[in-house]
C-alpha cells in the first residue's frame, strides 16, 4: 500500500500543474465552499492575538481570509508538499510558511499554538483513515494550547466517491472522547461536510 504521502502527492501535484483557481488545486467543490470551512473556525474559536497552526495549509488562503476580515492572528502554514508551500509563499509573501510532516518529524514543541485548524487533511482514502485520525488527533492536541479544529467529510454527502473517506459525525464525537476532551460538531454550514472544535483538556 502506498504511504500517505505517495498519496497525497500522486492526488493533488497533478492539480497544481492542472488548475490555476486555488479552490479547484485544493479539490474543493468551489471557493465559495473552501472559505465555508474557514468561516465555520472564526466563528466558533476566537483567533484574536492568538497564535494559529494550519496543517495541510495547502496555499495558504486561511491566512489570506482571516488577514483579509483584519483579525490580528500569528499564523504559521505547514504541508507536507514542497510544490504547495511554493505556492503558498508566492501568493502570501507576509505569512510564514514550512515544507514538512509533523506526524513523521518532530517539528513542533508541546503546547506551541493557541489554536490548530486543519482543512482536508483527512478526506483522502488512504486506507487506515481511522487509525491516522487517532495519532493526529494526539499530536494536534499535544502541540495546541486551547484548540483543535478539523473537518471531514459527511458520511450523509449526495454523492459519494471511493477515492475519498466519509465519517459519521455522531461515532466521531464518540471516538474523540476518549481524548478527554469533548467536541463541539457543526454540521450546519455544507452538505457534505461536518467541523469539530475540540478544546484542550488540562489537569
Amino acid at each position: 500500500m502506498p504511504d500517505h504521502e505517495d498519496i497525497i502527492r500522486r492526488h493533488y501535484v497533478p492539480r497544481i500543474k492542472r488548475y490555476d483557481e486555488h479552490h479547484k488545486i485544493l479539490d474543493w467543490e468551489s471557493g465559495t465552499a473552501q472559505t465555508s470551512r474557514f468561516d465555520v473556525l472564526i466563528r466558533n474559536v476566537d483567533l484574536s492575538n492568538a497564535s494559529l497552526l494550519d496543517v495541510g495549509c495547502g496555499i495558504g488562503d486561511l491566512w489570506g481570509y482571516c488577514r483579509d476580515l483584519g483579525i490580528a492572528c500569528d499564523y504559521t502554514g505547514i504541508d507536507i508538499l514542497g510544490e504547495m508551500v511554493e505556492l503558498a509563499q508566492a501568493a502570501y509573501p507576509d505569512a510564514r510558511f514550512i515544507h514538512g510532516d509533523m506526524f513523521k518529524q518532530d517539528i513542533f514543541q508541546p503546547d506551541s499554538f493557541d489554536v490548530v485548524f486543519t482543512s482536508g487533511i483527512f478526506n483522502l482514502n488512504i486506507g487506515n483513515n481511522m487509525q491516522f485520525l487517532k495519532e493526529a488527533v494526539e499530536l494536534l492536541l499535544k502541540v495546541s494550547r486551547r484548540a483543535v479544529v478539523f473537518n471531514m467529510l459527511h458520511i450523509k454527502s449526495p454523492a459519494k466517491e471511493d477515492l475519498y473517506s466519509y465519517h459519521d459525525p455522531a461515532e466521531i464525537g464518540y471516538f474523540l472522547e476518549r481524548f478527554g476532551c469533548t467536541p463541539v460538531i457543526i454540521e450546519d454550514y455544507l452538505g457534505n461536510d461536518f467541523t469539530v472544535i475540540c478544546s484542550v483538556p488540562h489537569g
